[in-house]
C-alpha cells in the first residue's frame, strides 16, 4: 500500500525510509524485468532470440502486471490465432484431398468460407501484429499464407468472378494455376531453410507443406496431360503430406497453449538455435569479438 512519505514523496511499506533510490528499484520487480528462458522464448516466437525485433509499441500494448511478461502478452495471441486460422483451413482441405468419407473432387469448395475468414482474414491480421511486435519470420509466414488462402478462395468462387470460364476447359485452367502451387512450394522450401534456426517442429511443418505443393502441382499438370489416374494419386499424396503438416501444426499449437497457461507438462518443439548457430555468433567467434 502506498503512503505519503517525507518531503511529499511516495513510499511503500515494504521499503525502509532510508533506502536509496537505486537499492529501492532493485527490490521492486516489475513486468519489464521478467526474463524468458531460451526454451520458452523459442516456443513463443518461433524464431531465434537474436532475430527478435525491438518494436517500441510493446511498451504501449503490453499488460504491465507483476505476473505477465509484456512480450508474452503480445506474441502468444497472434501466434496461436495465426496457427488456428492455418489449421482450420488446411486440415479439412487435406481430408477432402484424400477423399475421406466420400469427399468429392471439388478441391475443398465447401470450405471456401474458412479460406476467406480463418485463412485470409485471421492469418493476415495476425501477421500484421507479428510485424508490429518485430517478429519478422512469423509475420512473413502468416501474411504469405493469408494471401494464398484468399487467392485460393477467390479462384474457387468461380460463380462470382468467372475465372475458370475464361478457359476452354477446366484442364487448361488447372495447367496454369499449377504454377502458383509450384512457387508456393518453393516459398515453403525457403521457409524450411530459415526454420533451421528455430525448431524441429517448424522445419517439419514446412517440409510437409513443400511436399504438399509439389504433389498438387504434379496433379494439376497431369490433369492437363489427360493422366486422370496419376493426377488422382498425386492429389491423394498431396492431401497426405498436408495432413502430416497439420499434425505438426496442431502439436505446435498445443505446445503454445500449454506454455501460455503455465501447464505442468510442456511439449518440446526441438530447439535448433544451439545446433545451427547464427551468422552474428559465428562472426564474433571468428573475429574474437566479445
Amino acid at each position: 500500500m502506498a503512503t505519503n512519505g517525507e518531503n511529499g514523496f511516495v513510499s511503500h511499506e515494504y521499503l525502509d525510509k532510508d533506502t536509496g533510490s537505486v537499492p529501492a528499484l532493485n527490490k521492486i520487480r516489475t513486468a519489464g524485468t521478467v526474463s524468458l528462458s531460451p526454451e520458452l522464448f523459442e516456443k513463443l516466437y518461433l524464431q531465434p532470440r537474436e532475430a527478435a525485433g525491438k518494436s517500441g509499441i510493446r511498451t504501449y500494448l503490453g499488460n504491465p502486471t507483476p505476473i505477465t511478461n509484456q512480450l508474452t502478452v503480445l506474441s502468444l495471441p497472434p501466434l496461436r490465432s495465426g496457427l488456428v486460422g492455418f489449421l482450420l483451413c488446411l486440415t479439412p482441405l487435406s481430408n477432402i484431398l484424400m477423399g475421406w468419407h466420400g469427399a468429392g473432387p471439388y478441391l475443398g469448395l465447401a470450405a471456401m468460407g474458412a479460406y476467406f475468414f480463418f485463412g485470409g482474414g485471421m492469418m493476415t491480421v495476425c501477421g500484421v501484429f507479428e510485424l508490429i511486435c518485430g517478429n519478422t519470420f512469423p509475420a512473413v509466414v502468416f501474411m504469405s499464407f493469408g494471401a494464398f488462402w484468399l487467392t485460393y478462395a477467390v479462384t474457387l468462387q468461380d460463380g462470382v468472378y468467372g475465372i475458370v470460364k475464361g478457359y476452354p476447359n477446366q484442364a487448361a485452367f488447372m495447367n496454369e494455376f499449377a504454377y502458383i502451387l509450384l512457387w508456393m512450394g518453393f516459398l515453403c522450401f525457403l521457409f524450411m531453410i530459415a526454420a533451421l534456426r528455430t525448431n524441429v517442429a517448424f522445419v517439419l511443418l514446412f517440409l510437409w507443406l513443400m511436399m504438399t505443393f509439389v504433389c498438387l502441382t504434379g496433379a494439376f499438370f497431369q490433369t492437363y496431360n489427360g493422366a486422370a489416374a496419376l493426377a488422382g494419386q498425386l492429389q491423394i499424396a498431396g492431401g497426405a503430406f498436408a495432413f502430416l503438416a497439420c499434425v505438426v501444426g496442431w502439436w505446435i499449437l498445443l505446445s503454445l497453449m500449454l506454455a501460455s497457461v503455465d501447464f505442468p507438462v510442456q511439449l518440446p518443439l526441438g530447439d535448433l538455435t544451439a545446433i545451427v548457430p547464427g551468422y552474428k555468433s559465428r562472426h564474433k567467434e571468428a573475429t574474437g569479438m566479445v
